[in-house]
Formats: structure tokens, C-alpha cells, sequence
């Protein structure tokens, strides 16, 4: 279990536990249909008292609160629902390591490991300090978002990391995305405009 999903992946086997409507929300790219699939994987394994749905679904209308009293059925939304009678697990950006952290710091921080394990072929390889500078410079350009920090990793895993934070400093990397200065920030703390797109870097 990756520590950084370990507390929502606990919230969400409580919530599921017994039947009822199970909403998982958050802004897009921060990790809900990755938390949905761990957990539907995991599941599968086992042996559940109470069956359990999981539905792409972006209404909630009587239907499904019908099912809900016999089944756990969990959906995805990337706002907050408001009615009544729902178990909801909000999701948000990862972490942000602290500017001037020290290499200490650094080398215990979760999202900094996760992405280190993401970026090198060997995941049990000890990061040197120059790689945990670059990894956590990588970290805070993208601000935390699970979904860039993903893709942002898989091309760290090809051309290293100081390619990638190369990429991420020039001109068409994420200060191209901003539609306006200053970008207004979300009720969660981080820029609409870098969530909301893709991380379009060079193949090379």
C-alpha cells in the first residue's frame, strides 16, 4: 500500500463495510480512479460480508440510492456532493516538501519517495542528494498533483531527472498553462489551470 493512499484506502474500507452510498471526491488528477482501482483489486482477493459496486458514475439518482441499502456502491466526483446520507472521502494534492527543506527532511518526505520509486528502475536504490534535490524541485514545480507527478515520473524513467526539471523550467512547460497572473487558487490551495491539464512534455 503506497503511504500516500493509506489513509483514504483505510477511509474507504470503513466506509464500504456496510451498505450505503460511498463518494470519493476531489479535483481531477489527484488520484480518485487510482485509489478506486487499488482498492477494487485488493478486493477481489478477499471474501466481503456486504457486496461491493463501484460505478463510473456522475449522478446520483434514485437508483443507486435504492441499491445502496443492500450493497456498498462507491462512485467518483470531482466536486462535492451535497446530499444527505452519503460517506464521503475527500481527496486532495500530495504533499509538498517545504522550500529550504534539508536533505533530512527530504529523504523521509512521502511524496518525494513516491516519486522517486515511480522515476528509477530500481526502487530500493537510496536516493544520492543530488537526485533528492531534483526529485523535490520536480515535486513543487507540479505542485503535488498526483496525475502530473505520475507523468511527469514514467518520463523521468526515461531520460532522468534533471531532463525532466529542465523541461519543467522552460517556457512550454507549466508557466505556459497559466491563463492568467495571478492564477486564483481553488478551495484545496493549488491552481486550477496546472490540475486541469495534462503534462505535455517532449518525448525527448
Amino acid at each position: 500500500m503506497e503511504p500516500l493512499f493509506a489513509t483514504a484506502y483505510r477511509e474507504l474500507e470503513r466506509a464500504t463495510a456496510t451498505p450505503g452510498l460511498v463518494v470519493i471526491h476531489g479535483p481531477r488528477g489527484v488520484g480518485k480512479t487510482t485509489l478506486l482501482r487499488l482498492f477494487e483489486a485488493n478486493e477481489a482477493a478477499g471474501e466481503r460480508r456486504v457486496p461491493l459496486v463501484l460505478l463510473d458514475a456522475s449522478t446520483i439518482d434514485e437508483v443507486l440510492v435504492t441499491r445502496a441499502r443492500t450493497e456498498a456502491i462507491v462512485i467518483t466526483s470531482r466536486s462535492r456532493p451535497r446530499q444527505a446520507g452519503l460517506r464521503r472521502i475527500a481527496l486532495g494534492a500530495f504533499p509538498v516538501p517545504e522550500p529550504g527543506s534539508s536533505l533530512e527532511e527530504l529523504a523521509t518526505h512521502p511524496t518525494v519517495l513516491w516519486f522517486w520509486r515511480q522515476a528509477v528502475s530500481d526502487p530500493a536504490e537510496a536516493p544520492a542528494r543530488t537526485d533528492l534535490r531534483l526529485t523535490a524541485e520536480i515535486v513543487q514545480r507540479l505542485e503535488g498533483v498526483p496525475e502530473l507527478l505520475a507523468r511527469a515520473a514514467e518520463r523521468a524513467a526515461r531520460i532522468g531527472l534533471a531532463a525532466v526539471r529542465q523541461l519543467l523550467a522552460a517556457p512550454f512547460a507549466i508557466d505556459s498553462w497559466y491563463d492568467e497572473r495571478p492564477t486564483p487558487l481553488d478551495p484545496q490551495g493549488y491552481r486550477v489551470s496546472v490540475r486541469d491539464r495534462l503534462l505535455a512534455l517532449p518525448e525527448s
